[in-house]
């Protein structure tokens, strides 16, 4: 008696286990003919629609070499665009880390740092790794009638730059194409 009722829990374990598998197999292969009956709705966003078409795409796209995230990303990316609601915004990882990266000052753009001390911008020094460091700037045209403001530029950027005061705009331009300069223009 225990060996049938063994061999009845063997087939019927068996039987379970075959028709899972049919059916993960009938899923995958023909996704447009199995109904997905296990959604649910978020608050009243019916995903069905959206989950089908990710399983067709994943069924039947031509390209063997889908991404995946990319796919996800854009998704999202449609949702939110759905709504809209041109305050609303979705940033996928990368642009993310971007986003914070800049609100925590480390993008440098040009990479000089100014000052508004004056009520009009100075350039008051370079941020260390930057184009503009790179670039070797050293030099700062500015108006001689700024001259007076000097005092307000932080020391270690006079410390570190040379300023050029200017009479005229024609002067800044003379002294741009100029490669040496006599010592007595510049004044630190």
């Amino acid at each position: 008696m225990n060996r049938r009722a063994s061999l009845r829990g063997g087939a019927v374990l068996l039987i379970l286990v075959l028709g899972f598998v049919a059916g993960v197999y009938t899923d995958q292969a023909f996704p447009e003919w199995v109904p997905y009956f296990g959604h649910r709705s978020v608050s009243g966003v019916d995903l069905s629609e959206l989950q089908q078409a990710v399983r067709l795409i994943q069924a039947d796209y031509v390209d063997g070499n889908l991404d995946t995230k990319k796919l996800s990303h854009s998704s999202v990316q449609g949702l939110v665009s759905g709504l809209g609601d041109p305050f609303s915004a979705y940033f996928d990882p990368e642009q993310y880390k971007r986003l914070q990266a800049s609100y925590q000052g480390r993008y440098s753009g040009i990479g000089i740092y100014l000052s508004f001390t004056t009520g009009y911008p100075v350039i008051s020094g370079t941020v260390p790794g930057s184009p503009a460091a790179a670039a070797g700037l050293t030099r700062v045209m500015l108006p001689a009638r700024n001259r007076r403001d000097f005092d307000e530029i932080p020391q270690g950027a006079r410390d570190k730059l040379e300023f050029i005061w200017l009479d005229r705009v024609d002067d800044a331009i003379a002294e741009a194409l100029e490669e040496s300069r006599p010592a007595a223009v510049a004044a630190k």
